[in-house]
């Protein structure tokens, strides 16, 4: 959600998470079910999941602002995501 530095570059790279508006299936550890969706300006109940890729801040389109409780639930859960063992 709108966290791209605003001194970023076209072609820098950055890395993006999966929102879903299923949240029903949103019940893994690496998980957020969005407590501020409307706030940040999304249109239905939302999810996010910590699968990450790594684009080109052209390719990323921003669909919102977290707000910021749900934006430290999503730092948590990358850095879960980071930081798990197999």
């Amino acid at each position: 959600m709108e966290r791209i530095a605003t001194n970023t570059r076209e072609s820098d790279p950055v890395i993006v998470a999966l929102l879903t508006t299923q949240v029903e299936s949103a019940t893994t550890l690496v998980d957020h079910i969005l407590q501020d969706w409307a706030a940040a300006g999304l249109k239905q109940p939302s999810a996010f999941r910590a699968f990450l890729g790594t684009y080109v801040v052209g390719q990323v389109h921003v669909s919102g602002r977290l707000s910021e409780r749900d934006w430290n639930e999503v730092q948590a859960k990358v850095a879960l995501a980071v930081s798990a063992t197999p």
